[in-house]
């Protein structure tokens, strides 16, 4: 699968329902891009994967990348 990723301004650990505002100058919306889009949200956050992944899917959004977004000390 090849495809934009779209990372939000906003809302970033994916926890609420998202809107346009949450990717502000962000091409997710545009309807002339013929890329997959992709989202990606971070781990964090009050809420489950299971909360992040419907709202992702709410988008319609056929893929996404959850990432940890903490510092691992290096081996």
């Amino acid at each position: 699968m090849v495809g934009r990723v779209h990372y939000p301004a906003t809302n970033t650990n994916g926890c609420n329902e998202f809107s346009e505002q949450d990717f502000i100058n962000d091409y997710l919306f545009d309807e002339d891009d013929d890329m997959t889009p992709i989202v990606m949200v971070d781990i964090g956050g009050d809420c489950s994967l299971t909360h992040k992944v419907r709202n992702i899917e709410k988008l319609g959004v056929k893929m996404a990348i959850i990432a940890a977004n903490v510092n691992e000390p290096e081996l």
